[in-house]
């Protein structure tokens, strides 16, 4: 998602946060997002191209109403898709919202569908593990924060290997974000990282070029 203003650099979500914090503004660009992305998805699927789950971001103030899960279903229903197409990712801020009761409902409904659920800056919080314990989490995403100073900091790559066995514990995926060089890359092979993202394999694209690396099945394994 970027936003493009005539004569500058475009702007990521970081630059307008404050969307994310109203709900009516969260939700109408969350549908937006999630037409777009699914439409792509359909007719990647029409072309005979085969993508893995895709990822979508939910902001926690769109769970302060008890119609998360029944929009989101209805939308891949609307486009032919399975649930099983999509991975919902999360912060564990959304745990800070008044409305956790919503939210388990949704969440719960939405991995019975099939929908994937991962945490996403696992690391950075203290609610981390309550998280894990108390939803059905598919995968978590280790904090970039951790890869960009994993080569120059020992206690990082001590950190980074504790939430790699972590997640082998728990049967849950992990992967590294945040991948730039190929240092970090080779450290990552090294310490038994199952996957990883980053700039280093690709850059953000839009949905025609994402298409054409569909294409040629270009696969990164970490």
């Amino acid at each position: 998602m970027r936003w493009h203003r005539p004569g500058e650099k475009a702007c990521g979500p970081e630059s307008f946060p404050e969307i994310f914090r109203n709900y009516d503004l969260a939700t109408r660009v969350s549908a937006r997002v999630q037409e777009r992305v699914f439409k792509d998805i359909a007719l990647w699927r029409r072309a005979g191209l085969m993508p893995p789950h895709i990822s979508i971001n939910a902001a926690p103030v769109e769970f302060m109403q008890d119609d998360y899960a029944e929009k989101l279903l209805a939308r891949l229903d609307h486009f032919g898709l399975s649930a099983r197409q999509i991975e919902l990712e999360l912060t564990e801020h959304v745990l800070y919202q008044n409305s956790e009761h919503y939210m388990h409902r949704a969440l719960t409904l939405l991995r019975r569908a099939g929908v994937r659920l991962t945490l996403d800056d696992f690391g950075t919080g203290y609610s981390s593990l309550g998280f894990l314990r108390d939803y059905p989490v598919s995968s978590i995403k280790i904090d970039r924060s951790f890869i960009r100073k994993i080569c120059i900091d020992p206690s990082m790559e001590v950190i980074v290997g504790a939430i790699i066995r972590f997640g082998e514990t728990v049967s849950v995926d992990v992967v590294a974000e945040g991948i730039e060089t190929q240092e970090q890359l080779m450290l990552l092979q090294k310490i038994g990282c199952p996957t990883g993202q980053g700039f280093l394999f690709s850059p953000p694209v839009v949905a025609t070029s994402f298409a054409h690396l569909l294409a040629g099945s270009r696969q990164f394994p970490v």
